[in-house]
């Protein structure tokens, strides 16, 4: 028993670790970097390549960067806003600060597109069926300790592109949507998923008992 205890959490933990990732999205072109962040500093980010976590940590100016999406389903929107201007200084003083804007985080800069890419997920989202049959079938013939591996894998990556079987093509672009349904999607298939893990468990259970 102890045995398979100590399996079964290498396998969680190496899991975990494998496909825990944060996506970092540019302003201009939208590309979609995968990749673990460090750190969010005042000007920068910092991060690793989501393939090469031992390697070299990179850093990016927020100036470039859109918003932040977390394997946890939180995110962090960089809006730019101008230096606040002191009226007791001088012009050339206020003029120095021009050149160093101010970036901070915009908790909700739409909440109606927000909140309605959460409801089209609930609607549309279906992309959960591949990951969710592969984890009951893997549960069911290798036992459910190796079953945890696609079903950690599978549940915390958030769904992207044509998985998120979105209608619209035109309003998943805007940010504040897209991030709302992204994150709708990842619980439902997160919820999916562990649901047939379980029911694996159940028929593994029973098919034992039958076999003993």
């Amino acid at each position: 028993m102890k045995k398979i205890l100590t399996a079964a959490f290498i396998i969680i933990y190496s899991a975990l670790n494998a496909f825990s990732q944060d996506v970092i999205v540019l302003k201009n072109s939208g590309e979609r970097i995968q990749a673990k962040v460090t750190e969010v500093g005042i000007t920068e980010i910092k991060y690793k390549n989501f393939d090469n976590q031992d390697g070299p940590v990179y850093s990016i100016s927020k100036s470039d960067v859109d918003m932040i999406l977390y394997v946890n389903g939180s995110k962090d929107v960089f809006i730019e806003e101008p230096a606040t201007i002191d009226s007791t200084k001088t012009k050339n003083e206020n003029s120095g600060n021009t050149a160093n804007p101010v970036y901070t985080v915009n908790p909700s800069s739409n909440e109606e597109l927000f909140n309605q890419g959460q409801k089209d997920a609930m609607t549309y989202y279906r992309g959960y069926r591949g990951a969710s049959s592969s984890t009951l079938l893997v549960s069911i013939i290798a036992t459910p300790i190796l079953g945890l591996i696609p079903a950690i894998g599978c549940s915390v990556t958030t769904p992207h592109g044509r998985h998120l079987m979105c209608p619209n093509r035109d309003l998943i672009q805007n940010r504040d949507y897209y991030t709302g349904y992204t994150m709708r999607a990842k619980k439902i298939k997160s919820k999916k998923i562990w649901t047939n893990w379980g029911a694996a468990c159940g028929i593994y259970i029973v098919l034992s008992l039958l076999s003993s």
